[in-house]
C-alpha cells in the first residue's frame, strides 16, 4: 500500500461518517444517530443538549436498560466496580441508567 493511499483513509472515513451520521432537533434536543450498532443492529443515537456550562450527550439509560433487559444487573459490588471503572476511564457519568458526558463544546467531538 502508498503512504498517498494510507494518508487517504482517515480522510475518506471522516467523509463517510460525516455522511452517514443523522442529526434531528426535538424539542430543543439534538437526537444524533451514527452508523455504529449495537448487538441489535440497531443504530446507536445520542441526545445532545445545551446545559449553563456547556454542553450535554447521553445515551438517555439505553445502554443500562439493554444490560438489564439481557439478563445483566448491575447490583454485585464486583460488577459496579467495573462499570465505574470504564466510565471513569472515559470520563462518563452514571446518572440513574443514563450515561452521560459533559462538553464545553469545544471538544463535542471527542466526547
Amino acid at each position: 500500500m502508498s503512504v498517498f493511499e494510507c494518508e487517504r483513509m482517515p480522510q475518506e472515513y471522516a467523509e463517510w461518517l460525516r455522511q452517514e451520521i443523522k442529526a434531528e432537533a426535538v424539542n430543543g434536543v439534538c437526537i444524533l444517530t451514527v452508523p455504529f450498532l449495537d448487538r441489535h443492529r440497531d443504530y446507536l443515537q445520542l441526545y445532545v443538549t445545551r446545559t449553563g456550562s456547556g454542553i450535554e450527550i447521553s445515551d438517555d439509560g439505553y445502554v443500562i436498560r439493554d444490560l438489564r433487559i439481557s439478563g445483566i444487573e448491575l447490583d454485585s459490588e464486583r460488577r459496579k466496580e467495573a462499570l465505574y471503572h470504564i466510565l471513569h476511564s472515559f470520563n462518563v457519568a452514571l446518572d440513574g441508567d443514563e450515561l452521560k458526558v459533559e462538553s464545553s463544546g469545544n471538544n463535542i467531538a471527542q466526547k
